[in-house]
């Protein structure tokens, strides 16, 4: 009598228990195993559901709990179908004992971890039970199920490859995933030489945590992977490895926080070497177009390491605290767009760009953005302290930003070729410049002489004294004449002057 009145107790406390109370079942004997009769249609756990049979088609048992011990996690609603011989799988699929035909078959509208024997207490090992739901959902055709974690905690040494396509995925609440093993934590890998896997939905509900100790691999690691949207945090993972790794990611949306900050500390030591790493898997493969909602990158070694990439886009956020740079862009780093990015308090750099066709639009920076090397890189709008343009860099345009941010030190420098510097605060003095006004005194050749702006930005040449007979302006492969035989002559780049003299004159150029 106790064994039932136990049974109720835990049936009236599921969702669907009243429901299955309303059902009543004539039992039948006769079966090699037991039948479910109307005063006991309820499972205390998978173990004890797989030696009881239904009592006729369409009978519903509930199961408390999959796993003895552990009440509530993956139970609910089961149909006895007599007829069906499907392949058991414990999870959507039961087959009883000794029974050759007839299977509980699951009823669900979404399907979860718990359901394939995952507890997520943090201390049983769930590595098998979510292999076996990602298993689940890559075996079914059609549209699929969403799959769904309780909130909790779920340890797991290897992670499953959830590049499935078309997945959803969903945490309901705060969700942890503890990376006890050596791999990384959350694996999305659509080939490692060919391959790919399109429209995977990550975390785009609830929290899901991810976190590994020093000697685990990365957080996320996404390969071959389009048009998908992908959302989490990284409380922490191997020292070696990046929060996020994506090699050949393309159109794909990103929502992943990368700091120590909620904790105050990286779990179990796990400090990133870098927050992002993004490059290609193969030539020609790189990761493209991408967009990064808000990314925040704290305390990493490198917040953002771009390789092999090309116009991603990155909406606000952070790089900050790092112990090298905020971001750092090799040379095969192209066309990538920030927008409103905060790049601060990082100890070598904020940024350092060698790349080409960057963008920076309204960043800010406390310590110093080096552009080094590389061409065509812009940054317009923003407060900075100091910005570095180095030799053999081209074509950068700089517009509008607020340097100095300290109201002392820093410094605009530009060793580059053709830096275009238009409206530029100086904080300190408050006045507005563009490239810094130098007089070069020219060396006059033999008339007639060229003098050529060579610069991306206006100059001013000046042309003094001697015995001057005409003044020329070319542009475009046309020669015009000025009419004037001395003065001052405002050049576009690529303009030149053309000076005919019988005794040499004074030539100056007033570069900005």
């Amino acid at each position: 009598m106790s064994h039932h009145l136990e049974r109720r107790r835990l049936l009236a406390g599921t969702a669907l228990a009243g429901g299955a109370a309303a059902l009543g079942v004539v039992a039948q004997a006769g079966s090699a195993s037991a039948v479910v009769s109307a005063a006991d249609r309820s499972f205390s756990d998978l173990a004890e559901m797989k030696t009881r049979a239904g009592a006729g088609d369409g009978e519903i048992g509930y199961l408390l709990g999959v796993k003895a011990g552990h009440p509530g996690k993956g139970g609910g609603p089961f149909r006895w179908s007599a007829a069906s011989t499907a392949t058991a799988n414990d999870a959507t699929v039961v087959a009883v004992a000794g029974t050759a035909t007839g299977r509980w078959l699951r009823i669900y509208d979404a399907l979860d971890v718990q359901m394939f024997g995952a507890v997520g207490d943090g201390v049983a090992d769930d590595t098998a039970a979510l292999q076996a739901a990602r298993d689940h959902l890559n075996a079914l055709t059609g549209p699929l199920p969403a799959l769904d974690f309780p909130a909790g905690d779920y340890k797991l040494t290897t992670s499953p490859n959830w590049a499935v396509q078309g997945i959803v995925v969903r945490f309901l609440g705060q969700v942890f995933l503890t990376n006890v093993g050596t791999g990384a934590c959350v694996v999305m890998d659509g080939g490692a030489s060919s391959g790919k896997v399109s429209n995977v939905t990550w975390g785009q509900v609830g929290q899901c945590i991810v976190r590994g100790g020093s000697s685990t691999g990365g957080g996320f690691f996404v390969r071959a992977v389009l048009r998908s949207k992908i959302k989490g945090r990284v409380y922490g993972c191997g020292t070696a490895a990046a929060a996020l790794r994506v090699e050949f990611g393309i159109l794909n949306e990103f929502d992943i926080n990368v700091t120590p900050d909620e904790t105050g500390s990286w779990y179990l030591g796990g400090k990133p070497v870098s927050g992002y790493t993004l490059t290609q898997r193969g030539a020609g493969e790189q990761t493209s177009y991408c967009t990064f909602v808000t990314p925040s990158v704290q305390a990493t070694h490198y917040g953002l390491y771009a390789d092999h990439t090309l116009g991603n886009v990155f909406l606000g956020g952070d790089f900050e605290y790092c112990t090298a740079n905020g971001a750092v862009f090799t040379p095969n780093a192209f066309g990538n767009k920030f927008f409103g990015t905060d790049f601060e308090v990082n100890t070598v750099s904020d940024i350092d760009c060698a790349g080409r066709y960057n963008e920076f639009h309204g960043c800010d920076s406390n310590t110093i953005i080096n552009i080094t090397g590389g061409d065509s890189n812009q940054l317009v709008g923003g407060n900075v302290q100091s910005l570095n343009i180095t030799s053999g860099t081209r074509d950068t345009l700089v517009s509008s930003v607020k340097y100095r941010r300290g109201l002392s030190g820093g410094a605009l420098t530009d060793n580059g070729v053709r830096t275009r510097l238009r409206d530029n605060l100086d904080l300190v003095t408050q006045r507005y410049a563009n490239a810094a006004l130098t007089a070069v005194a020219a060396t006059v050749t033999a008339s007639p002489f060229t003098v050529t702006n060579a610069t991306a930005n206006e100059q001013t040449v000046a042309v003094s004294g001697g015995t001057v007979s005409q003044i020329q302006r070319q542009r475009g492969g046309s020669t015009y004449p000025t009419g004037a035989t001395s003065g001052e002559f405002l050049l576009s780049p690529d303009d030149a002057l053309v000076i005919t003299y019988s005794a040499a004159p004074t030539v100056r150029r007033y570069a900005r």
